[in-house]
Parts: structure tokens; sequence; C-alpha cells
């Protein structure tokens, strides 16, 4: 087809994944709603992937003393 290049001595194999009959259900869901609406549903939240925590102002403050002790800086505890 030439869309992937095969390197040498390598065969590329793609094998259709079989999907369960709620996987179907749930897909052709999602494609009437899209040609009725015109919208795409909100994607589900992947258990997998963890977020990120935001960092608090003391770990701010602990990893600007950290880059400023590397780049020679003196830093006083006050701030000032």
């Amino acid at each position: 087809m030439g869309y992937i290049q095969e390197p040498a001595g390598v065969d590329l194999v793609v094998i259709p994944m079989p999907l369960s009959e709620e996987d179907r259900m749930e897909i052709s869901a999602i494609i009437a709603h899209y040609k009725n609406t015109g919208e795409m549903p909100e994607p589900a939240p992947n258990p997998n992937v963890q977020k990120k925590k935001k960092s608090s102002n003391l770990e701010k403050e602990k990893s600007a003393e950290k880059r400023a002790r590397k780049k020679g800086v003196l830093v006083s505890k006050s701030g000032k």
C-alpha cells in the first residue's frame, strides 16, 4: 500500500481486534449521537492515567532555593 515502509526482513501484520457486543453498541450510540447533533461526546476518563497534583507554595519555594544554590546565588530564609 505504501503507507508504512517495512524494514528489510520484517513483516508488519495488522490484526483487527474483535469488539464485544457492548463495545459495538457504545460505538454505534456515539456515531448516532454525532450524526443527529454534530456534537462530539466527552471522552470517558482513563483510569490508568494519573493526574498531576498541583505543587504547594512551599514546594515551589524549595525548588526555587535549590535552583538558586545550583547557580551560586545566596538565598536568605526570610525571602529578602
